[in-house]
């Protein structure tokens, strides 16, 4: 028997004692209203970066939800695994169902049954394995949410000796936007008493970008500092740098020392250019150790990555990935080569083919061995509408064949919103891109969901004069009976 893990919404919160007897699941993630969770361990820098408060609402508006209904994956001998989500009339997922190939029919093998409140939130997830011609209990998540939708606590549970055991929780604050502020992750003694275990801390700019990034373990009864990341960014909001700051390894001597940091170089879009790193050495100066440089074409898809080292001042070229994309964006390919015997030879290649709505319907994995590609199990993803919305990680798996389908409408949101310039100073230029503008507003919110003006739109294109706004973020919110388009503005001057 294989077990699978889906759990969503938490950060540290993992299943243990019985997934690590099966180290051979594929392990899925999905994000939004469907996120899965990652492991039991400190976050990537990377990762921090999208712990930005999605102003734009959570979960996403069902006119923009495409869900999967069926993924089909392969190992090279043929069908795997079966995945099979329900969904309610609104899209929300009430149950995916995993199924095993074996002996030529489709054996269950793990199930997720997940129940909402009234608000549309996740409450309960139900994990539950077959086993003995019956579906047996396997773990529980429960969920609760503050007036904004926030997860406050996650609590985890485990069936044990015919009852449910409570293990684990997950402790969320947040500031006034709505900004993760803390997680604190603890799980319970044999005492019955909650013992902290990791904790992470995050700071934020007046634009809402993560500033500062601790994570502290529970050590000896107190909490010790292990790593302090720190960014700085333009006045665009572009990144500059990240610096790493890692604990010493000493609890009496409790202090942090310069571990890495990297340089970024942006184009006028935003888009990183050059990633420079540096290491911290012992005598006291950094040290350049690698840079990664990107190309992108005029859509901002990124067309090309090149990895670097130095070695004797002189720059060397140690991998590169390039990138192909359809008409609408989507990305086809994506082929690495690294560098063998002084040149760069092919070493990957993720491929995907997709539907009329942007849904990838397709994906395959494959490594350069002996002259040809051959099938390979690095990891394919599933996208739907450019948003990477579930992933597969396994030894086994290398392709898969999914389908999708759409709720509501099942069209995408009528209105377009354009702003420009961003950031502005003093007159900013609007377009909506709508055959109807009957009972549109435009609103603008500050950083804290305040409403500050509201007007009618008469017209497709205009000029609004924002001078009177103080310096910082707002949200333009374009606003019908039916939908909304919200832009991010920067006012800087």
């Amino acid at each position: 028997m294989k077990k699978i893990l889906f759990s969503i919404g938490c950060i540290f919160m993992v299943s243990i004692s019985f997934a690590q007897q099966h180290t051979d699941k594929p392990l899925m993630s999905r994000n939004k209203n469907n996120s899965a969770t990652t492991s039991l361990r400190k976050q990537t820098a990377k990762e921090l970066l999208s712990l930005e408060k999605d102003l734009y609402g959570y979960p996403l508006p069902k006119w923009s939800t495409w869900q999967w209904d069926t993924i089909l994956t392969y190992d090279t001998s043929g069908i795997y695994v079966r995945y099979t989500q329900t969904f309610d009339a609104a899209g929300n997922v009430l149950s995916i169902l995993e199924e095993i190939w074996q002996n030529n029919s489709w054996m269950k093998n793990e199930r997720h049954v997940y129940a909402y409140d009234d608000r549309g939130n996740v409450h309960f997830d139900l994990d539950e394995f077959w086993f003995n011609e019956t579906w047996n209990y396997h773990s529980l998540y429960t969920y609760v949410y503050n007036g904004s939708r926030n997860n406050l606590t996650c609590l985890w549970e485990f069936w044990q000796a015919n009852k449910w055991e409570l293990l684990a929780r997950e402790n969320h604050t947040y500031n006034s936007s709505g900004s993760l502020l803390t997680v604190l992750f603890e799980t319970k003694d044999t005492n019955n008493t909650w013992i902290p275990m990791l904790k992470n801390t995050y700071s934020y700019n007046e634009q809402g970008k993560i500033l500062t990034y601790q994570y502290e373990e529970y050590i000896s009864m107190v909490f010790v500092i292990q790593e302090i990341d720190t960014y700085t960014y333009d006045f665009k909001g572009s990144m500059l740098s990240s610096l790493k700051d890692k604990y010493n390894g000493s609890i009496d001597n409790n202090t942090l020392i310069s571990s890495s940091r990297n340089t970024y170089t942006n184009d006028v879009n935003g888009n990183i250019l050059i990633d420079l790193t540096e290491g911290w050495e012992w005598n006291g100066i950094w040290k350049i150790s690698g840079r990664s440089s990107y190309v992108y074409d005029g859509n901002n898809n990124l067309l090309t990555e090149i990895t670097e080292n130095i070695n004797a001042n002189t720059w060397y070229i140690t991998a590169r990935d390039t990138y192909t994309y359809d008409s609408k964006g989507n990305i086809l390919s994506q082929t690495t080569e690294k560098l063998n015997n002084g040149s760069l030879v092919n070493n990957l290649r993720v491929t995907y083919s997709y539907d009329g709505n942007s849904n990838s319907t397709k994906g395959k994995c494959e490594s350069w061995i002996n002259d040809s590609w051959q099938a390979c199990s690095n990891g394919i993803a599933v996208f739907s509408q450019k948003i990477k919305i579930f992933e597969f990680y396994h030894p086994i798996i290398y392709r898969y064949q999914a389908s999708f389908r759409s709720f509501n409408s099942g069209l995408s949101n009528p209105l377009t919103l354009t702003i420009y310039p961003n950031p502005a100073s003093d007159k900013v230029n609007l377009y909506i891109d709508n055959i109807n503008l009957t009972d549109l507003t435009l609103n603008i919110y500050n950083i804290v969901g305040e409403l500050i003006t509201s007007n009618p739109i008469i017209q497709n294109q205009f000029q609004i004069n924002v001078e009177n706004l103080s310096r910082g973020m707002y949200i333009i919110e374009a606003k019908s009976k039916d939908w909304s388009k919200k832009q991010k503005l920067i006012i800087q001057r």
